[in-house]
C-alpha cells in the first residue's frame, strides 16, 4: 500500500486506466494525486520582451510553454531574470503558474494537457532599472 501511495503519480501516468480509482481513492485518504513534472519534456519558445510605450516603466514579457509529453503535466514556474549591457542579473523573478495563467481558460488543476501549449503574457514594472537583455528558464 504505501508503494502504492509514494508511486501513485507514475502509476496513474503509466496506467491512465487506474486514474478514476487513484483520484477516489485519493479523496478518501486526504490526499492529492499530482502530475507528474517532467521539465526535460517542456519548452520555452518563441520568448520575447518588449517595452511597453503606453505605460512608463513597463515591459511586455511573452512566450509559449509547449508540453512535449505523451501526458498531462503539472505547469512549470518561470524563472525570469533582466539583465543589463553586460549581461549581469538586474532582477530576478520566479513567476508561478497562477501569475501566468491569471485571466487564461487554463485550469490550474487539470494542468498542461499532451502535445499542448499555452501563451503567457506579463507585464512588468521595473522601476527604472536599465535592462537591456533577459532569460527565461522553466522550473519545477
Amino acid at each position: 500500500m504505501q508503494t502504492l501511495y509514494f508511486m501513485r503519480a507514475d502509476i496513474a501516468k503509466q496506467w491512465p486506466a487506474l486514474k478514476p480509482a487513484l483520484t477516489s481513492t485519493c479523496l478518501f485518504l486526504g490526499c492529492k494525486l499530482p502530475l507528474p513534472q517532467k521539465v526535460e519534456l517542456i519548452a520555452i519558445d518563441d520568448t520575447e520582451l518588449v517595452k511597453d510605450e503606453t505605460h512608463e516603466g513597463i515591459v511586455k514579457f511573452n512566450s509559449l510553454i509547449i508540453n512535449n509529453a505523451p501526458f498531462a503535466q503539472d505547469f512549470p514556474s518561470i524563472e525570469l531574470t533582466l539583465t543589463d549591457k553586460q549581461d549581469l542579473p538586474l532582477i530576478r523573478r520566479k513567476i508561478t503558474p497562477k501569475e501566468y495563467l491569471n485571466g487564461s481558460k487554463a485550469n490550474l488543476d487539470d494542468g498542461l494537457t499532451a502535445n499542448d501549449e499555452v501563451h503567457v503574457t506579463l507585464n512588468l514594472k521595473l522601476a527604472d532599472q536599465p535592462v537591456t537583455g533577459f532569460r527565461a528558464f522553466l522550473v519545477y
